[in-house]
């Protein structure tokens, strides 16, 4: 019995190694199809970052060739080769304490600085700052530099924009106020004013009196008018009484540039008017801060809304009022007082 069953064993053998076989070559089979899965996938990949690398270094080269087309529009007409920047600017800005700093900046060909500045109703001298400034690449802007100051300006024609302390325009209503404009060359003696023409009857209105004066700054009608320069104290606007306020409601026109300037009761204000020959006047582009107070802010509505609606004026001593057009009562009544 024992004989029969060596024999049945030693029978049994080449199944089991024919079964062992078809195992290795299962699993080798599988290794060779894995390692081709994995051999395409790769290959995919590299594919896939190949042709976004393409992609990245065409939108690279596209930027940097407009980039570079920009540069070379750019540097073509800029500021600082096409315009003349060179001379004296002058404007008013926004004071937080007093009705406003006048400046006077000066630029030079050598590229020297000059800053005068004097704080109105604080200061009777200009404060003077001399240093040198720099071009930016584009030639569009300019850094200043003085011994106690860094300024940047962008430089436009005829007028210089200052900028905040990141290089960047002033937005809102108070941007125009941080504009100097360039003065023009005063007439010599060389040089001496034209006189007027005479006038050309065919131009005379019907009446057969010359045209009134234009509305425009400066002029016979700002000087003879004694509006000018002088510190006019709010009594009413819009026929209420200037009573409750915080600070004095005030506005004094300066002659140079046409400048008006003030309080409303609890904000500072900056502008611009315009005179005409028949007694007519012209608020523009007036600018106020947005501080709240607890009292005068009626007074302040009621003398903004008067100066948008003036357009004609009447002084008689020391009282100046305001009327709009075709109107009886006053928008507002200010009295001349001494500061």
């Amino acid at each position: 019995m024992l004989k029969i069953r060596d024999k049945l064993s030693h029978l049994s053998l080449p199944h089991a190694e024919s079964k062992n076989m078809k195992k290795t070559i299962l699993f080798a089979l599988l290794i060779v199809l894995a390692a081709a899965v994995g051999y395409g996938m790769f290959v995919h990949q590299k594919d896939a970052e190949t042709i976004a690398d393409q992609e990245n270094v065409a939108q690279t080269q596209e930027q940097e060739q407009a980039v570079i087309e920009e540069e070379i529009v750019d540097t073509v007409h800029t500021s600082r080769n096409s315009l003349d920047w060179a001379g004296e600017y002058h404007g008013i800005t926004p004071c937080a304490d007093c009705p406003g700093i006048e400046m006077i900046v000066t630029l030079g060909e050598d590229g020297k600085f000059r800053e005068a500045r004097k704080y109105l109703e604080r200061t009777e001298d200009f404060l003077i700052e001399e240093g040198r400034f720099e071009w930016n690449e584009l030639g569009n802007k300019i850094t200043a530099l003085t011994d106690s100051a860094r300024r940047e300006f962008l430089v436009q024609e005829n007028r210089l924009v200052m900028l905040d302390m990141e290089g960047k325009q002033i937005e809102g209503d108070l941007a125009e106020l941080f504009v100097l404009k360039k003065r023009t060359q005063q007439p010599t003696e060389a040089q001496p004013e034209a006189a007027p023409a005479e006038a050309n009857p065919a131009e005379l209105n019907p009446t057969g009196e010359q045209p009134t004066e234009a509305k425009q700054p400066g002029g016979p009608a700002a000087k003879e008018s004694g509006i000018q320069e002088k510190h006019w104290r709010l009594k009413e606007a819009k026929g209420a009484a200037a009573v409750d306020f915080v600070q004095e409601p005030y506005m004094t026109l300066k002659a140079e540039e046409n400048r008006v300037m003030g309080n409303g009761g609890c904000n500072r204000f900056v502008g611009m008017y315009a005179l005409a020959g028949d007694r007519e006047i012209e608020f523009s582009g007036v600018a106020i801060t947005r501080m709240a107070c607890i009292k005068g802010m009626d007074t302040e509505d009621n003398m903004m809304k008067a100066l948008n609606e003036a357009v004609r004026y009447e002084i008689e001593g020391d009282t100046l009022k305001l009327f709009a057009k075709d109107g009886q009562a006053p928008l507002a009544v200010f009295e001349a007082v001494s500061v």
